[in-house]
């Protein structure tokens, strides 16, 4: 198995934490098209291709949410 980047362990923790806790409240995303474009993102961002900004904007506001309900 692949080791992980520690940034990419830490994004899957408040990813997890976000979809279990605060999108279960509002449930504004999607949690299996939202996991497989994450999935896509990390490749992408791995092999080097151009990363969407408003995607990447979307992660990062997730992130933030998500780290406010640790």
């Amino acid at each position: 198995m692949v080791s992980r980047p520690k940034l990419t362990k830490n994004a899957d923790v408040l990813v997890q934490n976000f979809l279990h806790h605060v999108n279960y409240h509002y449930y504004i995303i999607y949690p299996p098209n939202f996991l497989q474009e994450y999935r896509d993102w990390w490749a992408d961002k791995q092999a080097g291709k151009p990363l969407s900004l408003q995607w990447t904007c979307l992660l990062l506001s997730i992130c933030a949410c998500s780290s406010q309900c640790l």
